[in-house]
């Protein structure tokens, strides 16, 4: 039997991990269970890349959504990209960020510091539980209310979050930056 060596760290537990976590269940719970602290385990990429996030506070990582992290090849170039969820501590404010080829942390959301919107939603804080990978073909297939393509060029896969009623927010890459796609 031959061991292979893992690209993972190791289970971290709560009094061990070096960020803090979200435990207040303000969010719509969906049916899958949220996570215990004790059984959080970060892989080295994404704590690599949100060591080097700024939001001008300090954020915890959004558990109560499950699963709180997803992994994509958002940019088509082989090489794995994360979105991550977050809420500011104080400001209690939600963001995605969106670490491209596990290395260049983007925030969006409400707590961007660009304060470029992304959504229409208010205050920008469009984080919802629903939210999954969705394959480069559905990526450019989908459409908004006025039956317009939303992501055209996207060059890889999307990170999509639906909301009641059809309607959705996507994540994607045009080749030269994230477009977020209503």
């Amino acid at each position: 039997i031959a061991l292979l060596p893992s690209c993972h760290s190791p289970i971290m537990h709560s009094d061990e991990f070096p960020y803090n976590v979200s435990t207040q269940p303000d969010v719509e719970k969906s049916s899958r269970p949220a996570i215990a602290k004790e059984d959080i385990w970060i892989p080295t990429d994404i704590e690599d890349c949100i060591s080097k996030v700024d939001v001008g506070e300090p954020f915890n990582f959004e558990t109560d959504i499950n699963p709180f992290y997803l992994r994509a090849d958002l940019d088509g170039n082989r090489h794995m990209d994360y979105a991550i969820l977050i809420k500011g501590e104080k400001s209690q404010k939600r963001g995605v960020v969106v670490c491209k080829d596990a290395q260049r942390p983007i925030v969006f959301g409400a707590l961007a510091r660009s304060k470029v919107s992304v959504s229409s939603f208010d205050d920008d804080n469009f984080i919802t539980n629903q939210w999954e990978v969705s394959s480069k073909e559905v990526t450019r297939s989908q459409v908004n209310i006025l039956g317009n393509r939303i992501s055209p060029n996207a060059k890889g896969e999307s990170i999509s979050f639906a909301f009641e009623g059809g309607t959705g927010v996507h994540i994607y890459w045009n080749g030269e930056e994230f477009v977020v796609g209503e």
